[in-house]
């Protein structure tokens, strides 16, 4: 195998396949930012969907019994057991490390505190990013080894309250925002003819009742009820592609109105696709959000965003290109979506800027600009 001098080693979840098709935002947001010779990806498993060179995909097989153990809640948080647990999962990588690495582990702040000592001997140095709020299970040892390793948090809003959370003992703390990749998310290239059109509001996420399908699916109600002439596209599965229909995506089905439709997964080209056919797009969650990479990427399509203001959502819409409503509010949420369909001017306008808050701030381009000065200051 091909060696780098200085690989950052991005390890993702036992959860997260480096798949544009199965993967999620974990994935994507390394297939954008790991794109160079510098860079190798740790997985279970992965497939062609993105296009990295033979060598720098590792898979590590264990990880499937480190899935088995979450499933069935069976990870203690007693740190030798931890740190005994991550050294046999990641043997393999750990031999292959030289001085000078990085090892950037993916939202498993336990693997990141159980290596980091004796990464740290190799001369390797070890990055947690949180794409999801820190654990508040962490015992003392945990949170002493992650006192010691820089902490990467993909909102404000995620870096403060793991700091507060844990009472400012996290030191090297920052935040790193998701992108979008504007070369896939665009809007059309010829504008439809909007007053022969019925306007479009689209949903894309996965279909848990944390993320608020179905208080989207009372909005929709309310508007039908009123005789608004729109109709909702519904993007999404349990899980990613592939995944099963739950319980609560049974629930959408027979709750859904006939002015919305669930479409289940998409992804890559298709996905960017649906985003280029709505008028606007709607995130409804009803959690704290941690920033949401999907609202990022319909903004760099030029489509309107109404979300909820809860979480890092604010922030991925602080320069503009969306309007902001309370959560779990239906009434609220189809007031916002009515004041969008009634109005294609703010749509416009919305939409302009939202391009431009991509360009100057969430393309990738930017984000790696980032990425590299937080590379240059953990090496320092």
């Amino acid at each position: 195998m091909r060696r780098w001098l200085h690989v950052i080693y991005h390890v993702l979840t036992e959860q997260a396949p480096f798949s544009d098709v199965s993967g999620g935002a974990i994935s994507r947001w390394v297939a954008n930012m790991a794109d160079s010779s510098d860079h190798a990806v740790v997985c279970l498993s992965f497939d062609s969907s993105w296009k990295f060179r033979k060598g720098r995909r590792i898979t590590l097989r264990r990880l499937r019994f480190y899935r088995v153990l979450c499933r069935f809640h069976m990870v203690r948080a007693a740190s030798i057991f931890s740190r005994n647990l991550s050294l046999w999962l990641f043997a393999t990588l750990v031999r292959q490390l030289n001085k000078g690495d990085v090892v950037w582990i993916h939202n498993r702040p336990e693997h990141a505190a159980a290596l980091a000592p004796t990464l740290h001997k190799l001369g390797v140095a070890v990055v947690l990013h949180m794409h999801n709020p820190l654990p508040s299970g962490l015992n003392r040892t945990q949170i002493d080894a992650l006192k010691r390793i820089p902490l990467i948090f993909c909102s404000r809003f995620l870096k403060d309250k793991a700091g507060a959370q844990y009472s400012g003992a996290l030191q090297r703390t920052f935040h790193l925002y998701n992108g979008a990749d504007a070369k896939l998310f665009h809007p059309p290239v010829a504008a439809e003819v909007l007053k022969e059109k019925v306007p479009t509001v689209l949903y894309v996420g996965r279909l848990m009742p944390y993320k608020g399908a179905h208080i989207l699916l009372k909005a929709m109600k309310i508007l039908r009820k009123g005789g608004v002439n729109a109709f909702c596209r519904i993007i999404g599965a349990s899980f990613f592609g592939g995944s099963k229909p739950n319980e609560y995506i049974r629930s959408l089905e027979k709750s859904c109105p006939t002015n919305t439709s669930l479409n289940g997964h998409r992804s890559g080209v298709d996905l960017a696709e649906e985003f280029r056919q709505a008028d606007i797009f709607c995130c409804p969650s009803v959690w704290e959000e941690p920033f949401g990479m999907v609202i990022v990427e319909a903004m760099a399509s030029g489509v309107p965003v109404i979300a909820s203001d809860a979480g890092g959502i604010p922030e991925a819409l602080q320069f503009g290109g969306g309007i902001l409503v309370p959560p779990n509010d239906a009434e609220a949420l189809a007031a916002a979506l009515l004041s969008l369909i009634a109005n294609n001017k703010l749509r416009i306008e919305l939409g302009k800027q939202g391009l431009a808050a991509i360009r100057d701030h969430f393309s990738w381009a930017r984000i790696q600009l980032r990425y590299r000065d937080i590379l240059k200051e953990i090496a320092a």
